[in-house]
Protein backbone atom coordinates (compact mmCIF):
# COMPACT_ATOMS: atom_id res chain seq x y z
CA UNK A 1 0.00 0.00 0.00
CA UNK A 2 1.10 3.38 -0.75
CA UNK A 3 1.33 5.86 1.59
CA UNK A 4 0.10 9.57 0.29
CA UNK A 5 1.96 12.44 2.08
CA UNK A 6 -0.56 14.03 4.67
CA UNK A 7 -1.30 17.56 3.95
CA UNK A 8 -1.15 20.68 6.57
CA UNK A 9 -4.00 22.37 7.47
CA UNK A 10 -4.03 25.34 9.64
CA UNK A 11 -7.06 26.01 11.59
CA UNK A 12 -8.42 28.80 13.05
CA UNK A 13 -11.43 30.65 14.21
CA UNK A 14 -13.05 32.66 11.44
CA UNK A 15 -16.80 34.25 11.81
CA UNK A 16 -18.69 35.92 8.43
CA UNK A 17 -21.25 34.80 6.42
CA UNK A 18 -22.39 31.69 4.61
CA UNK A 19 -21.58 32.21 0.80
CA UNK A 20 -25.03 31.01 0.58
CA UNK A 21 -26.37 33.59 2.49
CA UNK A 22 -24.78 36.80 0.36
CA UNK A 23 -27.25 38.51 -1.63
CA UNK A 24 -26.86 38.25 -5.38
CA UNK A 25 -25.35 41.39 -6.23
CA UNK A 26 -22.20 39.81 -3.59
CA UNK A 27 -21.74 36.69 -6.08
CA UNK A 28 -19.57 38.19 -8.49
CA UNK A 29 -16.62 38.21 -10.12
CA UNK A 30 -14.59 38.83 -7.68
CA UNK A 31 -15.65 36.85 -5.01
CA UNK A 32 -15.29 33.58 -8.31
CA UNK A 33 -11.50 34.93 -8.31
CA UNK A 34 -11.37 34.22 -4.27
CA UNK A 35 -12.85 31.09 -4.66
CA UNK A 36 -10.65 30.04 -8.17
CA UNK A 37 -7.85 31.34 -5.62
CA UNK A 38 -8.86 28.91 -2.83
CA UNK A 39 -9.02 26.56 -4.75
CA UNK A 40 -5.68 26.48 -6.35
CA UNK A 41 -3.78 26.74 -2.83
CA UNK A 42 -5.81 23.51 -1.86
CA UNK A 43 -4.75 21.76 -4.95
CA UNK A 44 -0.89 23.76 -3.98
CA UNK A 45 -1.26 21.71 -0.90
CA UNK A 46 -2.64 18.49 -1.92
CA UNK A 47 -6.67 18.77 -0.29
CA UNK A 48 -9.42 18.03 -2.03
CA UNK A 49 -12.40 19.94 0.12
CA UNK A 50 -14.93 17.26 -0.45
CA UNK A 51 -17.69 18.94 -0.28
CA UNK A 52 -17.85 22.17 -2.27
CA UNK A 53 -21.04 23.53 -1.56
CA UNK A 54 -21.85 27.21 -0.55
CA UNK A 55 -22.39 26.75 2.84
CA UNK A 56 -19.18 25.39 3.29
CA UNK A 57 -17.67 28.72 2.39
CA UNK A 58 -17.39 32.22 4.38
CA UNK A 59 -16.99 35.63 3.55
CA UNK A 60 -14.90 37.58 6.06
CA UNK A 61 -15.19 41.33 6.40
CA UNK A 62 -15.93 41.59 2.97
CA UNK A 63 -12.46 40.98 2.00
CA UNK A 64 -11.45 37.15 1.99
CA UNK A 65 -13.41 34.17 1.34
CA UNK A 66 -12.46 31.35 3.75
CA UNK A 67 -13.13 27.29 3.23
CA UNK A 68 -14.70 25.57 6.34
CA UNK A 69 -15.90 22.02 7.24
CA UNK A 70 -12.73 19.89 6.29
CA UNK A 71 -14.95 16.77 6.91
CA UNK A 72 -14.89 15.30 3.56
CA UNK A 73 -11.59 16.38 2.78
CA UNK A 74 -8.81 13.82 1.59
CA UNK A 75 -5.68 13.95 -0.03
CA UNK A 76 -5.66 14.83 -3.74
CA UNK A 77 -4.59 12.10 -6.33
CA UNK A 78 -1.74 13.12 -8.25
CA UNK A 79 -3.42 12.87 -11.33
CA UNK A 80 -6.65 14.80 -10.91
CA UNK A 81 -6.89 18.62 -10.06
CA UNK A 82 -9.68 20.39 -7.87
CA UNK A 83 -11.15 21.81 -10.97
CA UNK A 84 -14.35 19.89 -10.60
CA UNK A 85 -15.36 20.93 -7.31
CA UNK A 86 -14.40 24.80 -8.13
CA UNK A 87 -16.63 24.23 -11.29
CA UNK A 88 -19.42 22.99 -8.52
CA UNK A 89 -19.53 26.28 -6.90
CA UNK A 90 -19.27 27.95 -9.93
CA UNK A 91 -22.89 26.75 -10.94
CA UNK A 92 -24.13 26.81 -7.60
CA UNK A 93 -23.64 30.78 -7.51
CA UNK A 94 -25.19 30.87 -11.14
CA UNK A 95 -28.21 29.33 -9.56
CA UNK A 96 -28.56 31.73 -6.52
CA UNK A 97 -28.02 34.74 -8.92
CA UNK A 98 -31.05 33.25 -11.13
CA UNK A 99 -33.32 32.58 -8.22
CA UNK A 100 -32.48 35.99 -7.07
CA UNK A 101 -33.22 37.68 -10.81
CA UNK A 102 -29.76 38.65 -11.49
Amino acid sequence: MSKLPIPDILLEKVEGVLLRDLPAEELGDSLLKQLEETYRVLTEKGVVHGDPNLHNFLRVNNERTVAIDFEFSYPLPSDIRNEHEFETLKDQIERQRMAEGR
